[in-house]
Parts: C-alpha cells; sequence; structure tokens
C-alpha cells in the first residue's frame, strides 16, 4: 500500500533522510575498517585486495600520476625523497636566518659609520689643511734618501709600519726637509727649457734600463740630488714625452 504525500509530516521527512545519512556513513566507515584489518592481514577480503591493487596501480602509472598530481596540486614522492628534500628545506631555512641576522648587524655597522663620516671628513680637512704639517707641499717624486723617493718611503711607512697615508706624509716631511716642495723645486719644475714635467721614468734609458733606473744609479754613483739627476737622463730623447 502507498501513502499520499500529505500524511508525511515533516517530522517524518527529517528523520527518514537522517536515517539514509547514517546508513551511508556506517557504510562508509564499515568499508574503511574492513579495509585497514585487511591491509594489516587481520581479514582477507578479495574486494578490498583488488581495491588497494587498483589504487596501487594507478598511482604506479606516471601519467595516471602526473594527471593526478596537477588536478590535486599536490606532489607524490618517496618516504626516503621527502625526508630528504624536508632536511634540505629545514637547513635551507636556518642559513637564510643566519644570513639574515648578519645583514641586520651589517646593516647597523653602516648606519653607524654613516653616523660618523661627517666627523672623519671635518677632521680629515682640517688635517690636510694644517699650515704646521705642510701636507700640500708634500713632493712624492723628491729624493727622500740617496735611494728612495719620498713617495716610495710613504709607501713603505704604509707597508711595513701600518700608517695612514696622512700620518705617514707628516712623518716623511718631519724626517726630510728635501719632501717639501721648495721655491726652487718649482722654479726647477716649472722651467721650460729644463722641461722636468716631460719625465718619463717608465721609458728606456737603453735596451736594459729604464729612466727611473737611470736617475737611481745617477744618484748613488755621482751623489746628486733627484732633479739633477733627471736633467740628467733626460739628456736622451727617450726620456721625455714628445707631444705628438
Amino acid at each position: 500500500h502507498t501513502r499520499p504525500w500529505s500524511s508525511f509530516s515533516f517530522s517524518n521527512i527529517c528523520e527518514g533522510t537522517f536515517s539514509c545519512l547514517l546508513g551511508v556513513f556506517l557504510g562508509i566507515i564499515i568499508i574503511i575498517g574492513l579495509i585497514c584489518l585487511d591491509h594489516r592481514e587481520a581479514i582477507h577480503l578479495k574486494s578490498a585486495h583488488h581495491i588497494r591493487d587498483v589504487n596501487l596501480k594507478l598511482l604506479g602509472d606516471s601519467n595516471t600520476r602526473a594527471y593526478a598530481e596537477e588536478i590535486l596540486n599536490v606532489k607524490f614522492m618517496m618516504t626516503d625523497e621527502y625526508e630528504s628534500q624536508r632536511e634540505e628545506i629545514k637547513e635551507a631555512v636556518e642559513t637564510i636566518a643566519a644570513n639574515h641576522e648578519k645583514m641586520k648587524s651589517a646593516t647597523g655597522m653602516l648606519v653607524a659609520n654613516g653616523e660618523e663620516m661627517p666627523g672623519r671628513a671635518k677632521q680629515f680637512l682640517a688635517l690636510v689643511g694644517d699650515p704646521r704639517l705642510e701636507l700640500d707641499k708634500f713632493c712624492g717624486a723628491c729624493p727622500w734618501d740617496s735611494i728612495a723617493t719620498c713617495d716610495q718611503r710613504v709607501q713603505y711607512l704604509q707597508d711595513k709600519k701600518n700608517m695612514k697615508l696622512i700620518l705617514a706624509k707628516a712623518s716623511v716631511i718631519m724626517e726630510s726637509p728635501t719632501c717639501k716642495q721648495t721655491e726652487e723645486y718649482n722654479a726647477l719644475m716649472n722651467n721650460p727649457l729644463l722641461g722636468l714635467d716631460k719625465f718619463c721614468g717608465t721609458c728606456l734609458w737603453d735596451e736594459k734600463m729604464t729612466c727611473d733606473g737611470r736617475v737611481a744609479f745617477l744618484q748613488n754613483s755621482r751623489n746628486i740630488g733627484m732633479l739633477q739627476a733627471r736633467i740628467s737622463a733626460m739628456e736622451v730623447v727617450s726620456c721625455k714625452i714628445l707631444k705628438t
């Protein structure tokens, strides 16, 4: 016998729907439980074996696996590969964190140095412009002694004594008055007849010796000054820079 729809109440419909959903849910739970028990070999179900074999076969197929990865936006991999990549990611995160701390420390140092730069610049300019040091009159090409120039002596103090450039120049000027430009020096350097501004130290005086080498030889052998030795060396045309 059938009952007309009018005889069904809302509560009866809800109870029926709930009973259907509950039955489906319990059926799914039971099937999952049976498959798990079969997987652990507690029971043996041919259908469960068949479902598992089909799923494994599908996952083993490269095309099916690629399609599933694309649809689900996941990456299937073996446990060893997963653990290896997880360790790499962990190390990368630690490295990034360490580098971030270094960058933060370096940024702090740059900011601190940037704040100190204006004060250091003022000190530098004050030191260079101090008339007592006469650094503006330093003559690098002048002879410090019979062997070395003033520039060479400055370089020596920087390399061996670990002096700063300004301190080294001031020290050389105090050590040797010849390292300070004089009116006589400027007159000789600017004399167009002598042409000392055209002296080429790296040019060849002969086949075996440079012009700077000839100047050093004249200073040592004849005990003469740097400028006089250059004038003598420039008697050879090759020690002059000729205008083209």
